[in-house]
């Protein structure tokens, strides 16, 4: 899911928690071009690990990297505090 913001836009994933359960690690994204349908990173959870698929293609400008030591935020706020990535 793409949070758009003028010409920017936030990565944010909120199916990924659903589906997995709950998440212990999570696989940030890379400082690389981003490529729609490719593997953004991904997540780790007491189930499995899964891939996150990115939305869209684009130049990643910051990454969210209080995710490393919260990764448990993807469950609780995927909208909000949980973010991926942000593009512009």
């Amino acid at each position: 899911m793409v949070l758009a913001d003028g010409d920017a836009g936030t990565i944010a994933s909120p199916t990924c928690a659903a589906g997995v359960g709950d998440i212990v690690y999570v696989d940030l994204p890379k400082w690389n071009p981003n490529r729609r349908g490719k593997s953004l990173g991904s997540v780790e959870s007491v189930k499995a690990v899964s891939d996150i698929y990115s939305p869209v293609s684009g130049e990643i400008a910051e990454i969210n990297e209080s995710l490393a030591d919260a990764p448990e935020k993807l469950n609780s706020d995927p909208h909000g505090d949980a973010w991926l990535s942000k593009s512009g």
